[in-house]
């Protein structure tokens, strides 16, 4: 049985793609904001962290694509001395709502 990411069961240049095109439309087009911290934490060091960043709390599933993103961003903000809770649920994937 497959307990990993329900979404990338099967990662196919389709698939990657529409993946990008959400993350610059996102961005309102602006493809060069990918790499910005402002818009993705996973690229912030730990000087971006420090001053007044309030507690930060993650919920993230052990199957699931970015579990690796979580624990990164969770690491990098802890050592700025930034309050960090990281929950990971076992056998869990990434549901988005909204």
């Amino acid at each position: 049985m497959y307990t990993g990411d329900i979404l990338f069961q099967q990662i196919t240049p389709e698939n990657a793609d529409a993946f990008e095109g959400n993350a610059v439309e996102y961005l309102g087009g602006l493809d060069e904001l990918q790499t910005d911290p402002i818009a993705s934490p996973f690229f912030a060091e730990v000087t971006e962290f420090t001053g007044h960043v309030p507690p930060l709390f993650f919920n993230v599933g052990a199957s699931e694509s970015i579990l690796g993103d979580s624990v990164h961003v969770a690491q990098i903000a802890a050592q700025a001395g930034v309050d960090v809770i990281l929950d990971v649920y076992h056998a869990m994937w990434h549901v988005s709502l909204g």
